[in-house]
């Protein structure tokens, strides 16, 4: 494991240095990025919710807890699971479903900067609602123990949550940047599918290209939501920081949800965004086949992306944890 990361290291320095001027540009946008957009969304719901996880009443209500967790936005769910008591495998589930990106920055970042439509927040926030519903229904009857937790100052507040936005805004300039020099092999940079596998690899640089795309609205919707409920290969690294994830696990779960929530919002998007077609409406032969393909190129795109990263996590762990004879 350790031979393995010391390779994939010296490669990585190296393709720095050969794209040094673009890793450098790479980065600034990566920086670009999390300030204007992510750090004004997530900072004040970092700051609040760290103040109120102090309060017993999220010790006693396991509902109030979810929902904290679920307003908080990811990496957050983690954060808060971490003295959670539960089964590894169990505990890496329930992260899972609560791990998705804040309700702000769907609202304030993809739906009114990148959509261009405060409107569509509601189908998916709603679809986004629904699919962890779902997830949750394991824990429904689970007893969950809640280590207490010291009440902090604001001071403190604001320091421990400047000090996770610091750890958020590295991992997000690294990726965009590991994404950048991967996208200099890629042919056509502007297509659907390197978007995509912008967006599962980190949200934001999925969620900040889909304006640029040229595609109808509900495939949009749908892609923003997949996007804001997977959360990223970014959000899984910074959420292992807080406790041992079971990173396979952990991306199959999220898959699910994240392709629940995609359906949905493609459906409910209509019913919020009165310029899209009317779900209730008589649809034509010829766009019930453009919406039917338009989704099963969605759905099979991240199929074929989950089942490529499974495939590597399988492989990386045969090499690493060879079976003794």
């Amino acid at each position: 494991m350790k031979n393995f990361r010391f390779a994939l290291c010296i490669v990585v320095c190296i393709l720095l240095i050969v794209f040094s001027s673009n890793a450098a540009s790479y980065a600034r946008t990566g920086y670009d990025v999390f300030i204007n957009s992510i750090f004004p969304s997530l900072l004040p719901f970092f700051v609040f919710t760290t103040l109120l996880r102090g309060s017993s009443f999220f010790e006693k209500s396991k509902s109030a807890f979810f929902v904290l967790a679920i307003i908080s936005g990811a990496p957050s769910a983690a954060r808060l699971l971490k003295d959670v008591d539960l089964p590894s495998k169990k505990k890496t589930q329930l992260c899972a479903a609560l791990n998705t990106i804040s309700p702000m920055f769907t609202i304030s970042v993809l739906a009114t900067k990148e959509l261009s439509s405060t409107s569509l927040a509601l189908p998916i926030l709603i679809a986004q609602s629904i699919s962890i519903v779902i997830m949750l229904i394991p824990f429904y009857k689970t007893k969950i123990s809640f280590s207490k937790q010291s009440r902090l100052s604001f001071a403190e507040a604001v320091s421990s949550s400047m000090n996770s936005m610091l750890s958020l805004c590295g991992t997000v300039v690294v990726f965009l940047v590991l994404i950048g020099i991967v996208s200099e092999f890629i042919p056509h940079k502007n297509n659907i599918t390197v978007l995509f596998i912008s967006g599962i690899a980190e949200v934001s640089s999925g969620c900040l290209g889909l304006g640029s795309l040229g595609v109808e609205t509900r495939i949009l919707s749908s892609l923003g939501a997949f996007f804001v409920t997977f959360g990223g290969i970014c959000v899984l690294m910074q959420s292992k920081t807080f406790f041992r994830i079971d990173s396979l696990r952990y991306i199959g779960f999220k898959f699910i949800q994240s392709t629940i929530t995609a359906i949905l919002a493609y459906i409910l998007t209509p019913l919020f965004y009165f310029e899209a077609k009317d779900v209730f409406n008589p649809v034509s032969q010829e766009r019930l086949a453009e919406n039917a393909t338009s989704m099963g190129t969605v759905l099979t795109v991240s199929m074929l992306v989950i089942f490529a990263i499974i495939l590597l996590g399988i492989a990386y762990r045969s090499i690493t944890n060879p079976r003794k004879r």
